[in-house]
């Protein structure tokens, strides 16, 4: 299902009808194209928590240094 491309497996999430956290696969979608931390907020909220929930939680933060990874001085 992951494909190592942070933006195409949150899209193909968003875009698979069988997949229960749609909503939230597109607010991370969302929150990558515009850095709007209310996406960000949104995925956190998910009506149906789980560990996919935070998968595509991580997804969206990937590659934000305040968010995922501390950067080399």
């Amino acid at each position: 299902m992951f494909f190592g491309d942070a933006d195409a497996d949150l899209r193909q999430m968003a875009d698979d009808p069988t997949f229960p956290h749609r909503d939230a696969a597109r607010h991370a979608v969302r929150f990558r194209a515009s850095g709007d931390v209310a996406d960000l907020v949104a995925v956190h909220d998910d009506p149906h928590p789980c560990g996919m929930t935070d998968v595509v939680l991580a997804l969206a933060g990937s590659k934000r240094p305040w968010l995922n990874w501390v950067p080399a001085e």
